[in-house]
């Protein structure tokens, strides 16, 4: 548990990066998110958590870190957090 923890909190961005909005709202489409992360069906994943809302691969995500890949979506001028 604790190696666990541990990755978690190197991976995590620190207090100044996230102040910066230039560097946190990192817009892509749900397409470019899959190519950064390959293996997660990030897609299926969005549809599978917000049914009411049409979502396709061109759909505009925000990504605060992407080194680690943690969204927010962007879809019908809503704002949508994910948590993984």
């Amino acid at each position: 548990m604790f190696n666990f923890e541990k990755r978690i909190s190197e991976i995590t961005p620190n207090g100044s990066y996230l102040e910066d909005p230039i560097k946190v709202n990192n817009r892509m489409t749900v397409k470019d998110l899959h190519t950064m992360s390959i293996n997660i069906p990030w897609l299926e994943i969005f549809k599978a958590t917000y049914n009411d809302v049409q979502m396709t691969e061109e759909t505009d995500v925000i990504v605060v870190s992407p080194q680690v890949g943690f969204p927010a979506c962007n879809s019908q001028n809503k704002l949508f957090e994910i948590s993984l």
